[in-house]
């Protein structure tokens, strides 16, 4: 009995020691105001900001807040919840409210930006729906979105869920070129309306383990997406699948940039224009390349932070990812006393650099808070945060963060000696970063559809199919191993016109069975491929 007791004692001890060391900002200790942010940022971007800005109201209007953050998983993710409930709270206002019957065209056009006039009596059904939803009095129950990349910020913009914060207004000083220009390297940082602001600079590159890749023969350090596709990385990829990951997705966009300035060049090189025909080409070898780097993939996680964690420990030797976390990872091996064996590169050709946004949701509960916050991150004291070192005077108080701040003031000499990492300054040389919007703008929408019925769905069979092909290589079996890799890499039927076509409509319309039925096809297409390859590959190995 004694010992039933102590056991019960120590697991409570247990499971209350967390709770006794939560930091004071705790649901459980009552504070005067309430934010909610929803945000795939990190815990360590939420927590420094979160303490920083309690800090700064309370100085601020003598009031305590408790910054409630909302993780629902990446910027992929974070985008179905919050159409998910904002179409709920609509629906429910125009069955109930407006006494109106709800149908599919009233779903898919209420979140569409159609233009209005300033005659509502004659609006058409869409017109109507769409009108209804801007000036419903409804909201999803979280005051500010904060980070998951422009696209997450441009759509849910087009989508009526953001409403301006008035900053732009409040300190135009800071939205002048010297300070935060509206454009930077082929991005836009911020919504014409102000709908969204840029709060800091994103890229995407890849993080490999030095002492991984000796272990699988690997002479030189892969520098491009491309160089991810050799056979030697079988099974040494770690990767995040896109259709839970915005950040995931839009490297593999920076994947399929990559072939389209290969192709570019390849014209230029010849005396040729480029033309939309190398766009095109490039499309079909980036989707080559994609497959190829799908087949050496270990796996595709819905965890963003995982290939980072993996790549450190040496269960995979590279993977894709966003740049804090590489940088984070790299750092905090550091800082444990561990060896400095991580490396983050950033790939010269298919680059971007992405403003992370924040902005107010549409209906935000507590919107004057949910404003002075956006004033934070974007003031002096809240850039410090993302690039400062820590115990620095200003900057956080836990973790190296070891981002790029969005204000171009912050890379004066007076603040890079407090930067955790002084290299890091997108203003100092704008043209390594060459991502040309318009090329991949089109195809955009059903990349990630695309990916998942190529390489996720049949993940199976095409590492079936490129281990056999590698097989008959190593063999010298090079016949059979090009006609095995003829048909796994055959394209048929996702031509650039076609994808931004009618695959696109079919998303863009918005009824989930047919884009289901779709996917399906595409997975079933695929794995026949994949199926057939292998045994063109092993049939040469039998003879």
């Amino acid at each position: 009995m004694k010992n039933r007791v102590f056991l019960f004692l120590l697991l409570a001890g247990v499971v209350a020691l967390p709770l006794v060391f939560r930091k004071k900002e705790s649901i459980f200790v009552k504070t005067d105001d309430t934010l909610v942010v929803i945000s795939p940022h990190t815990e360590f971007v939420c927590e420094e900001f979160g303490q920083a800005f309690q800090k700064w109201y309370f100085q601020k209007t003598g009031r305590t807040l408790w910054v409630d953050f909302r993780h629902i998983g990446g910027g992929t993710e974070t985008q179905k919840f919050l159409d998910a409930i904002y179409e709920n709270a609509f629906k429910t206002y125009w069955e109930k409210t407006l006494k109106k019957t709800w149908n599919h065209e009233v779903q898919v056009s209420y979140c569409k930006d159609i233009p209005l006039d300033d005659t509502p009596q004659d609006d058409t059904r869409q017109e109507s729906a769409r009108r209804s939803f801007l000036s419903a009095p409804i909201h999803c129950g979280i005051d500010i979105l904060f980070g998951g990349g422009n696209l997450l910020a441009q759509t849910q913009a087009e989508r009526g869920q953001f409403i301006a914060s008035g900053i732009t207004e409040k300190y135009p000083e800071w939205f002048e070129d010297t300070c935060m220009p509206a454009f930077w390297a082929g991005e836009a940082t911020r919504d014409p309306n102000g709908l969204w602001l840029g709060a800091v600079y994103s890229s995407y590159g890849l993080i490999y383990n030095q002492q991984s890749l000796p272990k699988i023969q690997v002479e030189h350090p892969p520098q491009s997406w491309e160089d991810l596709a050799d056979g030697v990385f079988f099974g040494q990829l770690a990767l995040s699948d896109p259709t839970k990951s915005g950040a995931a997705k839009r490297t593999f966009e920076l994947i399929i940039q990559e072939q389209m300035y290969h192709q570019v060049e390849k014209a230029l090189a010849l005396g040729m224009q480029s033309s939309t025909t190398c766009i095109e080409k490039g499309w079909i070898e980036g989707l080559r390349v994609i497959q190829k780097i799908a087949a050496n993939a270990r796996y595709f996680t819905d965890k963003s932070t995982k290939p980072a964690l993996d790549v450190a420990a040496g269960d995979c030797a590279v993977g894709l990812i966003f740049d804090s976390y590489g940088r984070t990872q790299r750092q905090s091996i550091v800082d444990r006393g561990g060896v400095d064996r991580m490396r983050f590169i950033i790939p010269h050709k298919g680059a971007t650099l992405e403003p992370d946004p924040v902005a107010l949701l549409k209906g935000a509960p507590n919107a004057e808070i949910g404003k002075l916050f956006i004033e934070f991150v974007l003031s002096e004291e809240g850039q410090k945060l993302w690039a400062y070192r820590k115990h620095v005077p200003g900057g956080p108080e836990g973790y190296d963060l070891s981002r790029m701040p969005i204000r171009r003031d912050l890379y004066a000499p007076e603040h890079l000696r407090y930067f955790s990492d002084a290299t890091l300054n997108p203003y100092l040389d704008s043209q390594q970063y060459t991502y040309q919007s318009a090329w991949t703008f089109p195809i955009y929408k059903a990349l990630h559809l695309i990916i998942k019925g190529m390489c996720i769905d049949p993940h199976l069979e095409l590492q079936a199919a490129w281990k056999a092909i590698l097989k008959a290589k190593a063999h010298n079996q090079l016949e059979a191993a090009d006609n095995a890799l003829s048909v796994l890499s055959d394209m048929t039927g996702l031509t650039y016109q076609a994808v931004a076509g009618s695959m696109s409509d079919t998303i863009s319309q918005g009824d989930p069975l047919e884009v289901i039925i779709l996917q399906a096809s595409l997975a079933r297409r695929f794995a026949q491929q994949y199926r057939k390859a292998e045994a063109i590959a092993n049939q040469s190995l039998d003879l």
